[in-house]
């Protein structure tokens, strides 16, 4: 299996169990959705070879590379900061945001789920091996 089938494995079973449990306990499709997007963010940009393909001429106007641009200028934005330890909140400001603007936009949903993604994928990141990210920033 190569790498990168394994960090699908890895990442996104994880996520599966807990949408099953979700929908079990019958939370909301907009909350699964803000909890999913939350999660998903950046366990997309860190996808082994991700950063090469986004970096090729018809990723251009790519959602995927407006990502990693609003990523890439948190990242600058929080390494100018005096304090060090705000740094690791440079990896989950964007998606806050994006969940934030379209839980106001859409008066729908539970904002609490978009905090609850970025821990469910810190602890999921630790627990299943795909490595110690908090310190990319």
């Amino acid at each position: 299996m190569s790498r990168r089938h394994r960090y699908y494995l890895k990442g996104l079973l994880p996520l599966l169990v807990l949408i099953i449990i979700l929908n079990y306990y019958s939370v909301d499709l907009l909350n699964i959705f803000i909890l999913a997007s939350s999660y998903l963010w950046k366990y997309t940009l860190l996808t082994p070879g991700m950063q090469i393909r986004l970096g090729q001429r018809k990723y251009r106007f790519a959602f995927l590379k407006t990502m990693q641009r609003i990523d890439d200028h948190m990242i600058v934005i929080f390494q100018n900061l005096k304090y060090p330890k705000l740094r690791p909140l440079c990896r989950h400001l964007p998606p806050l945001i994006l969940m934030t603007i379209i839980t106001l936009t859409l008066q729908q949903g539970n904002i609490i789920y978009s905090p609850l993604g970025i821990l469910f994928y810190e602890g999921a990141s630790r627990l299943v091996g795909l490595g110690v990210l908090s310190e990319e920033c």
